[in-house]
Protein backbone atom coordinates (compact mmCIF):
# COMPACT_ATOMS: atom_id res chain seq x y z
CA UNK A 1 0.00 0.00 0.00
CA UNK A 2 1.18 3.28 -1.04
CA UNK A 3 1.74 6.49 1.59
CA UNK A 4 -1.50 7.79 0.74
CA UNK A 5 -3.37 4.83 0.95
CA UNK A 6 -1.81 4.09 4.85
CA UNK A 7 -3.27 7.57 5.44
CA UNK A 8 -6.26 7.40 3.77
CA UNK A 9 -6.81 4.12 5.85
CA UNK A 10 -5.66 5.52 9.11
CA UNK A 11 -7.76 8.94 8.76
CA UNK A 12 -11.27 6.23 8.33
CA UNK A 13 -9.71 4.25 11.11
CA UNK A 14 -9.73 7.07 13.61
CA UNK A 15 -13.27 8.15 12.59
CA UNK A 16 -14.61 5.01 12.43
CA UNK A 17 -13.34 5.41 16.39
CA UNK A 18 -14.37 8.98 16.87
CA UNK A 19 -18.22 8.07 15.64
CA UNK A 20 -18.73 5.02 17.75
CA UNK A 21 -17.49 7.14 20.44
CA UNK A 22 -19.96 9.57 20.10
CA UNK A 23 -23.11 6.95 19.24
CA UNK A 24 -22.08 5.25 22.32
CA UNK A 25 -22.14 8.56 23.81
CA UNK A 26 -25.22 9.86 22.86
CA UNK A 27 -27.22 6.82 23.31
CA UNK A 28 -25.91 6.53 26.86
CA UNK A 29 -27.08 10.30 27.68
CA UNK A 30 -30.73 9.14 25.94
CA UNK A 31 -31.08 5.86 28.15
CA UNK A 32 -30.28 7.74 31.44
CA UNK A 33 -33.15 10.31 30.06
CA UNK A 34 -35.57 7.39 29.42
CA UNK A 35 -34.96 5.36 32.64
CA UNK A 36 -33.91 7.48 35.85
CA UNK A 37 -31.32 6.61 37.83
CA UNK A 38 -32.45 4.40 40.86
CA UNK A 39 -31.09 5.43 44.11
CA UNK A 40 -30.61 3.31 46.79
CA UNK A 41 -29.58 3.72 50.84
CA UNK A 42 -28.88 1.24 53.74
CA UNK A 43 -30.54 1.25 57.18
CA UNK A 44 -29.06 -1.43 59.83
CA UNK A 45 -31.59 -3.32 61.67
CA UNK A 46 -30.98 -6.60 64.60
CA UNK A 47 -31.91 -9.10 61.01
CA UNK A 48 -29.52 -7.49 58.96
CA UNK A 49 -28.95 -4.48 56.64
CA UNK A 50 -32.31 -3.29 54.81
CA UNK A 51 -31.95 -1.62 51.59
CA UNK A 52 -33.78 1.25 51.01
CA UNK A 53 -34.47 0.98 46.73
CA UNK A 54 -36.16 4.10 44.64
CA UNK A 55 -38.16 4.56 41.11
CA UNK A 56 -38.57 0.58 41.00
CA UNK A 57 -39.10 -0.02 37.73
CA UNK A 58 -42.71 -2.39 36.84
CA UNK A 59 -40.69 -5.32 36.00
CA UNK A 60 -38.21 -5.09 39.17
CA UNK A 61 -41.72 -4.92 41.67
CA UNK A 62 -43.49 -7.93 39.74
CA UNK A 63 -40.34 -10.10 40.80
CA UNK A 64 -40.58 -9.12 44.55
CA UNK A 65 -42.87 -10.65 47.06
CA UNK A 66 -44.90 -8.74 50.10
CA UNK A 67 -43.62 -9.31 53.59
CA UNK A 68 -46.23 -11.11 55.30
CA UNK A 69 -46.57 -7.68 58.22
CA UNK A 70 -47.93 -6.28 54.96
CA UNK A 71 -51.33 -6.30 53.86
CA UNK A 72 -54.89 -6.70 55.45
CA UNK A 73 -55.92 -7.65 59.03
CA UNK A 74 -59.12 -7.88 60.79
CA UNK A 75 -59.47 -3.64 61.03
CA UNK A 76 -56.72 -2.71 58.63
CA UNK A 77 -56.97 -2.36 54.85
CA UNK A 78 -53.48 -1.64 53.07
CA UNK A 79 -54.16 0.58 50.66
CA UNK A 80 -52.02 -1.32 48.44
CA UNK A 81 -52.96 -4.75 47.46
CA UNK A 82 -50.24 -6.56 46.33
CA UNK A 83 -46.85 -6.06 44.01
CA UNK A 84 -49.10 -5.31 41.06
CA UNK A 85 -50.33 -2.76 42.64
CA UNK A 86 -47.13 -1.24 42.84
CA UNK A 87 -46.42 -1.91 39.31
CA UNK A 88 -49.08 -0.44 38.19
CA UNK A 89 -47.99 3.02 39.64
CA UNK A 90 -44.88 2.73 38.77
CA UNK A 91 -45.58 2.50 35.09
CA UNK A 92 -47.38 6.23 35.44
CA UNK A 93 -45.29 9.24 33.91
CA UNK A 94 -42.89 10.50 36.69
CA UNK A 95 -43.92 7.68 39.14
CA UNK A 96 -41.68 6.97 42.40
CA UNK A 97 -42.14 3.54 43.77
CA UNK A 98 -39.43 3.44 46.68
CA UNK A 99 -39.13 0.34 49.19
CA UNK A 100 -37.79 -0.94 51.92
CA UNK A 101 -36.08 -4.58 51.49
CA UNK A 102 -35.50 -7.01 53.91
CA UNK A 103 -32.45 -9.20 54.13
CA UNK A 104 -34.36 -12.30 52.59
CA UNK A 105 -35.97 -9.95 49.54
CA UNK A 106 -38.89 -9.41 50.23
CA UNK A 107 -40.89 -5.85 50.14
CA UNK A 108 -41.51 -4.46 54.21
CA UNK A 109 -42.00 -0.87 53.22
CA UNK A 110 -43.03 1.28 50.20
CA UNK A 111 -43.65 4.96 49.35
CA UNK A 112 -46.12 5.39 46.27
CA UNK A 113 -45.74 8.73 44.50
CA UNK A 114 -47.36 10.56 41.53
CA UNK A 115 -49.54 13.22 39.53
CA UNK A 116 -53.21 13.34 41.60
CA UNK A 117 -55.90 12.13 39.98
CA UNK A 118 -58.16 14.76 37.96
CA UNK A 119 -61.21 12.51 39.31
CA UNK A 120 -60.34 13.22 43.13
CA UNK A 121 -60.62 16.82 43.06
CA UNK A 122 -57.28 18.13 40.79
CA UNK A 123 -58.80 19.23 38.09
CA UNK A 124 -56.44 22.25 37.86
CA UNK A 125 -53.00 20.42 37.72
CA UNK A 126 -52.67 19.88 34.06
CA UNK A 127 -49.35 20.87 34.07
CA UNK A 128 -48.18 18.51 36.81
CA UNK A 129 -47.50 20.74 39.31
CA UNK A 130 -48.86 18.96 42.67
CA UNK A 131 -47.03 15.67 42.88
CA UNK A 132 -48.56 13.25 45.86
CA UNK A 133 -47.48 11.40 47.82
CA UNK A 134 -50.00 8.91 47.45
CA UNK A 135 -49.30 5.85 49.97
CA UNK A 136 -46.32 5.05 53.02
CA UNK A 137 -46.54 1.75 54.71
CA UNK A 138 -44.00 0.00 56.43
CA UNK A 139 -44.40 -3.86 57.44
CA UNK A 140 -45.56 -4.17 61.32
CA UNK A 141 -42.38 -6.71 61.83
CA UNK A 142 -40.41 -3.74 60.95
CA UNK A 143 -41.56 -0.79 62.52
CA UNK A 144 -39.56 1.67 65.04
CA UNK A 145 -36.33 1.51 62.99
CA UNK A 146 -36.80 4.44 60.52
CA UNK A 147 -37.94 3.46 57.22
CA UNK A 148 -40.20 5.65 56.96
CA UNK A 149 -37.62 8.11 57.23
CA UNK A 150 -35.31 6.78 54.76
CA UNK A 151 -37.79 5.72 52.02
CA UNK A 152 -38.81 9.76 52.17
CA UNK A 153 -35.31 11.00 52.43
CA UNK A 154 -34.48 8.98 49.54
CA UNK A 155 -37.84 10.41 47.13
CA UNK A 156 -36.71 13.99 48.40
CA UNK A 157 -32.40 13.60 47.14
CA UNK A 158 -34.27 13.40 43.90
CA UNK A 159 -34.11 17.52 42.26
CA UNK A 160 -37.37 16.30 40.38
CA UNK A 161 -38.97 16.83 43.77
CA UNK A 162 -37.49 20.56 44.07
CA UNK A 163 -40.02 21.20 40.84
CA UNK A 164 -43.08 20.21 42.41
CA UNK A 165 -45.20 21.28 45.19
CA UNK A 166 -45.71 17.67 47.19
CA UNK A 167 -48.35 16.68 49.15
CA UNK A 168 -50.11 13.87 51.21
CA UNK A 169 -53.45 13.27 52.09
CA UNK A 170 -53.67 11.36 56.06
CA UNK A 171 -57.21 9.22 55.76
CA UNK A 172 -57.94 7.72 59.77
CA UNK A 173 -59.67 4.82 58.29
CA UNK A 174 -56.52 3.89 56.58
CA UNK A 175 -54.55 3.69 59.67
CA UNK A 176 -53.33 0.76 61.66
CA UNK A 177 -54.84 1.79 64.52
CA UNK A 178 -54.87 -1.83 66.68
CA UNK A 179 -51.35 -2.37 66.03
CA UNK A 180 -49.88 0.92 67.33
CA UNK A 181 -52.47 1.31 70.43
CA UNK A 182 -52.97 5.22 68.70
CA UNK A 183 -55.92 7.23 68.99
CA UNK A 184 -56.34 8.85 65.20
CA UNK A 185 -55.56 12.21 66.76
CA UNK A 186 -52.23 10.57 68.21
CA UNK A 187 -51.55 8.66 64.95
CA UNK A 188 -52.09 12.08 62.77
CA UNK A 189 -49.38 13.46 65.57
CA UNK A 190 -47.10 11.02 64.30
CA UNK A 191 -47.27 11.66 60.99
CA UNK A 192 -47.22 15.23 60.87
CA UNK A 193 -43.83 14.54 63.38
CA UNK A 194 -42.82 12.10 60.63
CA UNK A 195 -42.77 15.08 57.53
CA UNK A 196 -42.03 18.17 59.63
CA UNK A 197 -38.45 17.80 59.31
CA UNK A 198 -38.53 17.38 55.59
CA UNK A 199 -39.89 20.94 55.07
CA UNK A 200 -43.61 19.54 55.10
CA UNK A 201 -46.35 21.62 57.09
CA UNK A 202 -50.47 21.21 57.32
CA UNK A 203 -52.91 23.03 54.62
CA UNK A 204 -56.46 23.73 55.33
CA UNK A 205 -58.43 22.17 52.95
CA UNK A 206 -62.43 21.98 51.27
CA UNK A 207 -61.47 18.40 49.68
CA UNK A 208 -65.04 16.62 51.25
CA UNK A 209 -62.75 13.64 52.27
CA UNK A 210 -60.41 15.42 54.74
CA UNK A 211 -62.88 17.21 56.20
CA UNK A 212 -64.82 13.71 57.15
CA UNK A 213 -62.77 13.47 59.82
CA UNK A 214 -60.81 16.31 61.73
CA UNK A 215 -58.17 13.89 62.27
CA UNK A 216 -57.41 14.22 58.70
CA UNK A 217 -54.42 15.81 57.02
CA UNK A 218 -53.23 17.23 54.40
CA UNK A 219 -49.44 18.59 54.22
CA UNK A 220 -47.27 19.69 51.55
CA UNK A 221 -43.63 20.47 51.13
CA UNK A 222 -42.81 23.80 48.68
CA UNK A 223 -40.25 23.13 46.31
CA UNK A 224 -37.03 25.18 45.77
CA UNK A 225 -37.84 26.02 42.56
CA UNK A 226 -41.59 26.92 42.78
CA UNK A 227 -42.51 30.45 42.44
CA UNK A 228 -45.04 32.66 44.78
CA UNK A 229 -47.53 32.68 41.70
CA UNK A 230 -47.53 28.52 41.92
CA UNK A 231 -47.73 28.97 45.63
CA UNK A 232 -50.91 31.00 45.04
CA UNK A 233 -52.06 29.16 42.45
CA UNK A 234 -51.75 26.24 45.21
CA UNK A 235 -53.88 27.54 48.04
CA UNK A 236 -56.42 28.17 45.04
CA UNK A 237 -56.61 24.77 44.47
CA UNK A 238 -57.17 23.71 48.31
CA UNK A 239 -60.59 25.49 48.16
CA UNK A 240 -61.74 24.90 45.16
CA UNK A 241 -62.97 21.15 45.47
CA UNK A 242 -66.81 19.94 45.09
CA UNK A 243 -68.83 20.22 47.96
Amino acid sequence: MSKEGRRASDFFALLLGFTFYVLSFVSKFIFQLEHPVARESVVPSPQGPVRILGTCSPAFLESLTLEEGIGRFARYRSIISGVETLATVAALPDANVTIALSPAGQIIGYIECSYPDAREGWRDNEDGLCYELGAIEVSRNWRRLGLGRAMTALILADPFIETKIFFLTGYSWHWDLDQTQLSTYAYRNMLVRLFRPFGFRVYLTTNPEIRMSSANVLMARIGQQITTTQIERFQKMLFTFER
